[in-house]
């Protein structure tokens, strides 16, 4: 699928719970403040959103003043990173999660899109969108706030 806008994925930031080495992944604890980043995760984040900053200066199009969308899942590792890039980046606070259909659709053309979600998550997305086997998308793992453009397979050799 051929995209009209620029999208960087972010994976969450080192959390509490992956210090404490338990997986968190009900929405219902994910939201919970206690699962939020740890101070290494914030460190993460804002370093994460230097990188966005700085590739947003290099990008392709060329536009400085391209419309910019920062969005996260609920859960608040992913919100607390996303609101910290976004700071780091000087960019708008972030929203939720739509599907990449979604926006393609409200998007103005030439826009750039931060999505800011869950290593499985992500990965698939990443999977899909280079038309590789869904199944292998570990392949596509994220580190921790590991921050990386989005190319659809027709980019993928660019």
């Amino acid at each position: 699928m051929p995209l009209k806008n620029e999208y960087f994925l972010l994976r969450h930031g080192r959390s509490l719970a992956n210090e404490a080495e338990i997986i968190v992944s009900s929405p219902d604890n994910g939201r919970d403040e206690q699962w939020t980043l740890a101070p290494a995760g914030e460190d993460q984040a804002r370093a994460a959103g230097h990188q966005l900053a700085q590739a947003l200066l290099q990008g392709a199009s060329g536009r400085p003043d391209r419309p910019v969308r920062v969005l996260s899942s609920p859960f608040s590792r992913t919100m607390r990173t996303a609101a910290l890039a976004a700071e780091a980046a000087g960019l708008a606070q972030p929203g939720s999660e739509p599907l990449v259909q979604r926006l393609e659709s409200e998007l103005q053309a030439g826009s750039v899109v931060l999505l800011v979600s869950h290593g499985d998550t992500l990965s698939i997305l990443q999977a899909a969108m280079s038309g590789a086997d869904t199944r292998q998308h570990r392949r596509f793992a994220f580190e921790t706030a590991e921050l990386r453009q989005l190319r659809p397979a027709a980019d993928a050799a660019d």
